[in-house]
């Protein structure tokens, strides 16, 4: 199935600048099997060890839509939304998260 073949091009080729591409497919796939905890670490493997790749500020966001709307971790949604507007302040991403982290935060009006 498609998911041993992603596991194993990973395994083959550790380390490979497409490797972001890989945990992307596997979260995706984990969301269509409604696996949203398994779609997680997928999008937390791209956070914490590919970070710079293509498709890690599409990672953390989609993390932190996921902490808050299914998996009801507000705190870490936040901490995505603010790495977002951080780290990543050209993404198209920022005036999104920054909007939710101000309303995660409590703000009276995060708009």
């Amino acid at each position: 199935d498609a998911l041993a073949v992603l596991k194993s091009l990973e395994e083959a080729y550790p380390g490979h600048e497409l490797l972001d591409d890989n945990y992307y497919l596997r979260f995706r796939i984990a969301m269509k099997e409604q696996n949203p905890e398994q779609a997680a670490e997928y999008l937390e493997n791209i956070r914490q060890n590919l970070a710079y790749g293509l498709l890690a500020d599409d990672a953390v966001f989609a993390l932190g839509e996921l902490y808050e709307e299914q998996l009801n971790k507000p705190e870490e949604a936040k901490l995505c939304y603010e790495q977002i507007i951080l780290q990543y302040t050209d993404s198209v991403y920022v005036t999104e998260a920054r909007k939710r982290y101000r309303r995660l935060r409590g703000d009276a009006n995060p708009g």
